[in-house]
């Protein structure tokens, strides 16, 4: 979702917290734009920009999808980070839910755009087909894309997103729709882990009680005490997922004061770090397969700072 359609986030004093184990070294991002995959079958244009690192390696690889009302240009905050910490980190912008729908200057007609795009089924079904037409375009992305080539490990995939995107990784990992009175199936067998930043409960985008009972990959989602749904849902209604998913290689972390904008960059560092290195270290476990990350990450000793909770099942 777009910043301006929300108040600005407020800045919140927080408890420094500390990753119990020092993060990779960094290496020099590099930043591909003005990349677009044209989807012939669908009649789709995805704007597309990468990050991903300089140095020659074989990386995994993360596919980010934005908020509604966002665009290619959000999350440049994790894009850079997953990068410098040895990732290939793809930005897809999706139509009928991205900025296109804004005009600025018309708030009024931006809530509504919002609303409409908010409540469109196409939108929820579109979203993650965006999704396996990137993977299954990855050579044809490396061929747009200056310096890719050869560093997409595409046998280590994992897809994130934020609100929105949420609802995209999550349809992504197995999450079924309530569509036309039955649940409805848009899995990709292909990525491997996932992460959901403000994902959606129950009522909302065709989620109900019984939509996460098949997500058995790996996922992380990770919400704030003040991260509220659109229609004044609690914080707590954010957890939904965490709660109804089957119990293996699930993780939650409930960040205190943080709302939901947050998640979007718009914080100070005393918040972002532990979303840029708590996501890092769940890649790590998953994509990178680093057993030790892993054992952190379940035994809860991943983060040591009060104003972080770490649960997982």
């Amino acid at each position: 979702m777009l910043n301006a359609l929300r108040a600005t986030v407020c800045a919140v004093a927080a408890s420094a917290a500390v990753l119990a184990s020092a993060p990779a070294l960094a290496t020099t991002v590099q930043v591909a734009d003005d990349i677009v995959l044209r989807d012939a079958a669908k009649g789709r244009e995805l704007p597309i920009k990468i990050y991903f690192p300089q140095e020659t390696g074989r990386y995994p690889l993360i596919i980010f999808s934005h908020g509604l009302g966002g665009s290619k240009d959000d999350y440049e905050y994790l894009g850079r980070y997953w990068a410098s910490r040895g990732y290939v980190s793809i930005h897809p912008q999706h139509p009928g839910s991205d900025r296109a729908l804004l005009t600025p200057g018309k708030p009024i007609k931006n809530a509504n755009a919002i609303s409409r795009a908010e409540h469109d089924e196409k939108n929820w079904t579109d979203r993650p087909k965006d999704i396996s037409f990137i993977i299954s375009s990855l050579a044809e992305l490396e061929a747009k894309a200056p310096g890719l080539k050869d560093k997409m490990d595409a046998a280590r995939i994992g897809v994130g997103g934020h609100s929105f995107g949420a609802h995209t990784a999550m349809v992504i990992a197995g999450g079924e729709l309530s569509l036309g009175g039955h649940l409805t199936s848009l899995k990709d067998d292909r990525p491997r882990a996932f992460i959901a930043l403000s994902p959606q409960g129950e009522g909302t985008f065709g989620w109900t009680e019984q939509s996460w009972d098949k997500i058995r990959a790996p996922m992380m989602t990770m919400s704030g005490t003040l991260d509220r749904g659109m229609e004044g849902q609690p914080a707590e209604w954010r957890r939904s997922a965490f709660k109804h998913m089957p119990a293996g290689d699930k993780f939650q972390i409930v960040i205190e004061e943080a709302t939901h904008f947050t998640f979007a960059g718009n914080a100070g560092e005393r918040f972002l770090r532990p979303i840029e290195e708590l996501t890092t270290a769940f890649w790590n476990a998953y994509l990178k397969d680093d057993a030790k990350e892993r054992e952190r990450l379940k035994s809860g000793a991943a983060w040591t700072g009060s104003e972080v909770r770490l649960q997982s099942k």
